[in-house]
């Protein structure tokens, strides 16, 4: 992609070439947009051997991959709230956006679980976020 002399809305742009998905969810939940959970899948990809994203198929738990990604992710994190003017430890909001889910799976606890242990929020706060959202996924746990 050539640049065409403005600005680049998010810096690497090679890097979020690949992950324009998280680009979209993880920065509209930053930039205050209103989501709503969809259980069920309403689009599909068409995979194919030139598709950027045929390599988060083939790598799957690959732990370089992932560990490169995560980086990705905080970078584009780091980014947006410093665009957007939040503190660093966003990480509070966790278990609000959290209870947005009516039906969370477990592999979304998960998710949302490491995203509030990893922060560097005060150890009794991360404990009371992480019961937050237990007592929610408890209450109404999906698949």
């Amino acid at each position: 992609m050539k640049s065409t002399g403005g600005p680049v809305p998010i810096p690497l742009i090679e890097d979020w070439r690949k992950r324009a998905d998280d680009c979209l969810v993880w920065g509209a939940s930053l930039a205050g947009a209103r989501k709503y959970f969809m259980p069920k899948a309403f689009v599909k990809y068409r995979i194919h051997g030139q598709n950027m994203s045929n390599e988060q198929i083939e790598k799957g738990d690959d732990p370089h991959y992932l560990y490169k990604r995560e980086l990705f992710i905080e970078r584009l994190f780091s980014f947006l709230r410093q665009k957007l003017g939040y503190r660093s430890d966003m990480q509070y909001l966790a278990p609000d956006e959290f209870k947005t889910i009516p039906s969370p799976t477990r592999q979304e606890f998960i998710i949302y679980t490491k995203i509030i242990m990893w922060s560097d929020i005060h150890l009794l706060k991360r404990i009371k976020r992480v019961g937050i959202v237990l007592k929610h996924f408890m209450a109404h746990r999906g698949g």
